[in-house]
Protein backbone atom coordinates (compact mmCIF):
# COMPACT_ATOMS: atom_id res chain seq x y z
CA UNK A 1 0.00 0.00 0.00
CA UNK A 2 2.76 2.02 -0.22
CA UNK A 3 0.94 4.39 -2.85
CA UNK A 4 -2.10 5.13 -0.69
CA UNK A 5 -1.77 8.78 0.67
CA UNK A 6 -5.28 9.01 2.77
CA UNK A 7 -8.04 6.98 3.27
CA UNK A 8 -11.72 7.49 2.96
CA UNK A 9 -14.01 7.45 6.18
CA UNK A 10 -14.73 3.57 6.42
CA UNK A 11 -16.80 2.06 9.11
CA UNK A 12 -14.84 0.34 11.62
CA UNK A 13 -17.31 0.68 14.38
CA UNK A 14 -17.60 -3.06 14.46
CA UNK A 15 -14.00 -4.61 13.09
CA UNK A 16 -12.14 -6.01 16.33
CA UNK A 17 -9.29 -6.92 14.54
CA UNK A 18 -7.52 -3.96 12.75
CA UNK A 19 -4.02 -5.58 13.21
CA UNK A 20 -1.71 -4.94 10.27
CA UNK A 21 -4.82 -2.58 8.78
CA UNK A 22 -2.53 0.29 7.15
CA UNK A 23 1.27 -1.27 8.65
CA UNK A 24 4.07 -0.31 6.27
CA UNK A 25 1.67 1.90 3.89
CA UNK A 26 4.97 4.73 3.77
CA UNK A 27 2.89 7.22 1.42
CA UNK A 28 -0.29 7.47 3.68
CA UNK A 29 -0.10 10.95 5.40
CA UNK A 30 -3.37 11.11 6.61
CA UNK A 31 -6.18 9.05 7.89
CA UNK A 32 -9.94 10.31 9.05
CA UNK A 33 -11.52 9.75 13.15
CA UNK A 34 -11.77 6.25 12.91
CA UNK A 35 -14.02 4.38 15.79
CA UNK A 36 -11.63 1.82 17.22
CA UNK A 37 -14.26 0.98 20.19
CA UNK A 38 -14.58 -2.26 19.24
CA UNK A 39 -10.92 -3.24 18.37
CA UNK A 40 -9.34 -5.82 20.14
CA UNK A 41 -5.97 -6.69 18.32
CA UNK A 42 -4.82 -3.63 16.82
CA UNK A 43 -1.19 -4.62 16.56
CA UNK A 44 1.13 -3.18 13.83
CA UNK A 45 -1.88 -0.96 12.94
CA UNK A 46 0.16 2.01 12.18
CA UNK A 47 3.30 0.12 11.92
CA UNK A 48 6.25 2.54 9.92
CA UNK A 49 3.72 4.55 8.25
CA UNK A 50 6.61 6.74 7.48
CA UNK A 51 4.82 9.99 6.17
CA UNK A 52 1.42 9.98 8.65
CA UNK A 53 1.86 13.18 10.85
CA UNK A 54 -1.63 12.38 12.99
CA UNK A 55 -3.55 9.87 14.93
CA UNK A 56 -6.77 11.46 15.07
CA UNK A 57 -8.76 10.09 18.67
CA UNK A 58 -8.84 6.63 18.90
CA UNK A 59 -10.29 5.28 21.17
CA UNK A 60 -8.65 1.42 23.24
CA UNK A 61 -11.35 0.73 25.47
CA UNK A 62 -11.64 -3.09 24.16
CA UNK A 63 -8.27 -3.37 22.72
CA UNK A 64 -6.95 -6.47 24.31
CA UNK A 65 -3.17 -6.12 21.50
CA UNK A 66 -1.56 -2.60 21.07
CA UNK A 67 2.46 -3.39 20.67
CA UNK A 68 4.32 -1.64 17.85
CA UNK A 69 1.09 -0.24 17.02
CA UNK A 70 2.17 2.87 15.80
CA UNK A 71 5.93 2.63 16.00
CA UNK A 72 8.88 3.70 13.01
CA UNK A 73 6.39 6.12 12.00
CA UNK A 74 8.46 8.54 11.99
CA UNK A 75 6.86 11.36 11.23
CA UNK A 76 4.08 11.43 13.36
CA UNK A 77 3.83 14.74 15.60
CA UNK A 78 0.39 13.85 16.68
CA UNK A 79 -0.89 11.16 18.82
CA UNK A 80 -4.85 11.15 20.54
CA UNK A 81 -5.50 8.46 21.53
CA UNK A 82 -7.79 7.28 24.94
CA UNK A 83 -8.07 4.10 27.08
CA UNK A 84 -5.16 3.24 26.46
CA UNK A 85 -5.01 -0.43 28.99
CA UNK A 86 -2.00 -2.58 27.20
CA UNK A 87 1.44 -2.22 25.84
CA UNK A 88 2.24 0.41 23.29
CA UNK A 89 5.03 1.35 21.62
CA UNK A 90 5.52 5.33 20.02
CA UNK A 91 8.89 5.04 19.51
CA UNK A 92 10.86 6.62 17.18
CA UNK A 93 7.78 9.70 16.13
CA UNK A 94 8.14 13.14 16.70
CA UNK A 95 6.50 13.68 19.50
CA UNK A 96 6.79 16.07 21.89
CA UNK A 97 6.86 17.23 25.46
CA UNK A 98 2.95 17.92 25.44
CA UNK A 99 1.66 15.21 23.20
CA UNK A 100 3.85 12.50 25.42
CA UNK A 101 2.21 14.06 28.58
CA UNK A 102 -1.15 13.81 26.37
CA UNK A 103 -0.29 10.03 25.90
CA UNK A 104 0.51 9.64 29.45
CA UNK A 105 -2.64 11.52 30.78
CA UNK A 106 -5.12 8.92 28.56
CA UNK A 107 -3.28 5.90 30.00
CA UNK A 108 -5.66 3.92 32.27
CA UNK A 109 -5.10 2.80 35.90
CA UNK A 110 -3.37 -0.79 35.96
CA UNK A 111 -1.88 -3.16 38.12
CA UNK A 112 1.53 -2.36 38.75
CA UNK A 113 3.91 -2.64 35.99
CA UNK A 114 1.63 -4.75 33.71
CA UNK A 115 1.92 -2.85 31.15
CA UNK A 116 4.58 -0.88 28.91
CA UNK A 117 4.93 2.21 27.43
CA UNK A 118 8.06 3.06 24.81
CA UNK A 119 8.58 6.63 23.79
CA UNK A 120 12.14 6.14 23.18
CA UNK A 121 13.81 8.49 20.45
CA UNK A 122 11.21 11.31 20.20
CA UNK A 123 12.21 14.78 20.63
CA UNK A 124 10.16 15.41 23.66
CA UNK A 125 11.76 12.89 25.81
CA UNK A 126 14.33 15.01 26.59
CA UNK A 127 12.08 17.32 27.84
CA UNK A 128 10.06 15.27 30.50
CA UNK A 129 9.99 16.14 33.91
CA UNK A 130 10.39 13.06 37.11
CA UNK A 131 7.09 14.84 37.69
CA UNK A 132 5.58 13.97 33.90
CA UNK A 133 6.71 10.43 33.50
CA UNK A 134 5.18 9.77 37.49
CA UNK A 135 1.79 10.72 35.48
CA UNK A 136 2.37 7.10 33.95
CA UNK A 137 3.92 5.33 36.47
CA UNK A 138 1.52 5.94 39.46
CA UNK A 139 -1.06 4.61 36.82
CA UNK A 140 1.15 0.93 36.99
CA UNK A 141 3.29 1.64 33.73
CA UNK A 142 6.51 1.03 33.16
CA UNK A 143 8.21 3.71 30.61
CA UNK A 144 11.03 3.14 28.10
CA UNK A 145 12.60 6.09 26.99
Amino acid sequence: CSGLTSIPLLDTSSGTDLSYMFSNCSGLTSIPLLDTSSGTDLIYMFYSCVNLEVIPALNFSSATYTQAMIGYAYNIKIIDVMNISNSLSVDNCLLDKDNLINIFNNLVDIPQDSAELNINNNPGVVDLLPSDIQIATDKGWIIYY
